[in-house]
């Protein structure tokens, strides 16, 4: 199957933004799955917004495909802001985002 880099993709939900950023690192769903120790199953139902995304795949998606946490979750391309508003969210997606803040911490 060949993906085409295409930046005018809607960017609305956080398996579309994880989809764009593996098709912009030129990975294919089995290259990507491989290189985040997943399956390409897995990936596919992440991207297709059946699956949500653990805290530690986020975490290897931002470093592999070189994008911000905060752009895979929110869609926000301008991550220099420290300050992240959850009002807007589902409180599945609030509390998701808490949890990989605390996940965020036992790295650093």
């Amino acid at each position: 199957m060949n993906e085409a880099k295409n930046t005018n993709k809607d960017e609305s939900s956080v398996g579309e933004r994880i989809r764009i950023s593996r098709i912009d690192r030129h990975l294919t769903l089995a290259g990507a799955a491989m290189v985040l120790n997943t399956n390409a199953s897995a990936l596919s139902r992440i991207e297709n917004n059946s699956q949500d995304p653990s805290c530690g795949l986020l975490i290897m998606m931002s470093k592999e495909f070189n994008v911000s946490i905060d752009y895979l979750l929110l869609g926000n391309k301008d991550s220099n802001s420290d300050i992240i508003d959850l009002s807007g969210m589902s409180i599945r997606a609030a509390n998701a985002f808490r949890a990989l803040e605390v996940e965020l911490r036992h790295h650093s």
